[in-house]
């Protein structure tokens, strides 16, 4: 009897292999987790220490000098094969053995490739500097290749090859200071669609000017505009607007008061800078309108301005100044 009880409160065999059959499975399951997360972990890792690496050169061709003291210089611009260029400002080797980064990431190649960039000028082009990155050891080969990494450089080309370099990559931290809704870069040039920039704002094509209604003043002295109304460009010399090439200015007396038909005419010699209408209200308001005025003139030179504002129960006059 007791041996009974004995029995019928412990497991069978058969049980207890079930229960170590389970808790092996378990064991399994929670050892292929963990190594699943330790690589995903360590790719991860792979990517963090590719970008990083891009980034870095990226910033080191930002600086023309430093791209063309580069491998790049003298390759061909629309495709370069790999092993033309082995390391970049004798920095990141495709030779290195140890490879770079906490993951110890290698760079198998280089190459230089311009699909899919169009060209800027006839002279300053895009293209791109590939990085091709190869898995360290400490990822499992049976995981997906490492994606290639561009840069895409502003080259100036002497006929296929490249003859200057710069990465289009710009790092606002480094390089620009922001202030509100203004930013400021402090020292160098700056150039737009070209490589190297020879002034402080150097521009390789056409600069559109608008017009502005800002006082011409000491604070303002030196700005430029474009007058839409008389077609003229202006600048402010700290006192008034005035247009370029302008060897002398007149004032033609205003007046007189009218109500109807008007019209203004500069002297021989002379084209017009600025027309306005001034409205001499009942209420003692003087007002200011350009809206009602037509212009005329020969040889592209706006010579006279004309108004005839019937509609209005008030008087107005042509003001005029007129330059040679």
């Amino acid at each position: 009897m007791s041996r009974e009880k004995f029995q019928n409160s412990g497991f069978s065999l058969i049980e207890l292999l079930i229960v170590v059959g389970i808790l092996s499975g378990i064991s399994l399951f929670i050892i292929n987790l963990n190594k699943q997360a330790s690589s995903t972990q360590k790719k991860f890792q792979v990517d963090i220490d590719a970008d990083f690496i891009t980034k870095e050169i990226a910033g080191i061709l930002a600086d023309p000098a430093n791209c063309n003291a580069t491998q790049i210089i003298g390759k061909n611009a629309d495709s370069t094969a790999a092993g033309q260029i082995d390391n970049i400002y004798g920095k990141y080797s495709t030779a290195s053995t140890t490879g770079y980064g906490s993951s110890q990431i290698n760079i198998s190649s280089y190459e230089i490739k311009n699909s899919g960039l169009a060209e800027i000028t006839d002279t300053n082009t895009e293209t791109s500097l590939v990085i091709n990155f190869s898995m360290p050891k400490i990822v499992s080969t049976k995981q997906a290749t490492l994606k290639s990494r561009r840069i895409k450089l502003i080259i100036t080309k002497s006929g296929s090859k490249i003859a200057t370099c710069m990465s289009a990559w710009v790092n606002q931290k480094d390089y620009w200071t922001k202030s509100g809704n203004d930013i400021f870069y402090h020292s160098g040039n700056v150039g737009i669609g070209t490589v190297p920039s020879t002034a402080k704002l150097d521009v390789a094509g056409e600069v559109k000017f608008g017009n502005t209604s800002s006082t011409c003043n000491a604070t303002n002295e030196g700005q430029q505009r474009y007058n839409s109304i008389t077609k003229q460009m202006e600048f402010c010399n700290g006192t008034s607007w005035g247009a370029f090439g302008i060897t002398s200015s007149i004032q033609l007396p205003p007046g007189p008061w009218v109500n109807g038909a008007s019209t203004k005419t500069c002297p021989a010699g002379h084209h017009l800078t600025m027309c306005v209408a001034e409205v001499n209200s009942a209420d003692g308001l003087s007002m200011m309108f350009q809206q009602h005025l037509t212009f005329s003139g020969t040889a592209g030179k706006i010579t006279s301005c004309s108004a005839n504002m019937t509609d209005i129960h008030d008087t107005y006059r042509l003001l005029v100044i007129c330059v040679k």
